[in-house]
């Protein structure tokens, strides 16, 4: 529904625009309507075709996060999250368990820098068995390829939080540890809060306003100027994905 209305707004004023510019320029109103549907059509196709990938958590943080976690092997920030969300935490010598309702799950970190391999996974399950956990919840960096055949077959409900996850969960829930993340000069937050997707309606209402002003006023071509700069800016600011980060639905 929301790619629907997207492709919606897009057509609108790419319609809007077109109308504007050429009947501006023709001064024929047949000959604007009929740039307007073509430029709309044009929208409609390409936006029917093109699959934009998702920005997800920042990698260099997950990368960061990652690190911290092999050097330290302090599943603490981990436990304390899983407190927040309501769930008891039992520490034991051999194993952290964590419940909720009907789930007893095995809490296990395994941050090593080539990925968690499968036989870790199976020692992991095992552990959890013995312990009477129905379920493993895994906080690792990734998991091997030769893993994933596996996890249909295994005899307790593997959930995996990669690096990716992890990041986002404790950006969620402002249990995010501090990091020694280099930063980077570009992604100022004036440019931060110019073009993120909230302004879409500010940018889009003056654009639409200053192309009816253009019919009006004694500069329309000054007008129309100004009218696609923010047609511009609105269009980017709601499908930008640099100062959108695509908010993952990820539940513990």
């Amino acid at each position: 529904m929301t790619k629907v209305l997207n492709t919606i707004l897009v057509a609108f004023f790419a319609f809007f625009a077109a109308f504007c510019w050429v009947y501006y320029v023709t001064k024929l109103a047949s000959t604007s309507l009929a740039c307007g549907g073509v430029m709309a059509f044009a929208v409609i196709c390409l936006a029917s075709t093109k699959k934009l990938p998702k920005k997800t958590a920042n990698k260099k943080i997950a990368k960061q996060l990652a690190l911290q976690f092999a050097l330290y092997g302090d599943n603490g920030v981990v436990v304390e999250l899983y407190q927040f969300v309501g769930y008891d935490v039992d520490k034991r010598d051999d194993g952290c368990i964590v419940t909720k309702d009907q789930a007893k799950a095995l809490l296990a970190l395994d941050y090593c820098t080539k990925g968690t391999g499968c036989d870790k996974v199976l020692a992991l399950c095992r552990q959890a068995l013995l312990l009477g956990c129905n379920q493993l919840h895994l906080w690792c960096k990734s998991v091997n390829a030769d893993t994933s055949k596996y996890l249909d077959l295994l005899p307790v409900k593997l959930q995996i939080f990669d690096a990716g996850k992890a990041v986002a969960l404790l950006q969620r829930y402002e249990k995010m540890p501090n990091l020694a993340v280099k930063k980077t000069p570009n992604n100022t937050p004036v440019l931060q809060y110019a073009f993120n997707k909230k302004r879409t309606k500010s940018y889009l209402t003056c654009s639409a306003f200053t192309f009816a002003l253009a019919f009006l006023s004694y500069f329309p071509l000054y007008n129309l100027v100004w009218a696609s700069l923010f047609a511009l800016a609105g269009l980017y600011s709601r499908f930008n994905r640099r100062f959108n980060l695509a908010e993952q639905n990820i539940k513990l």
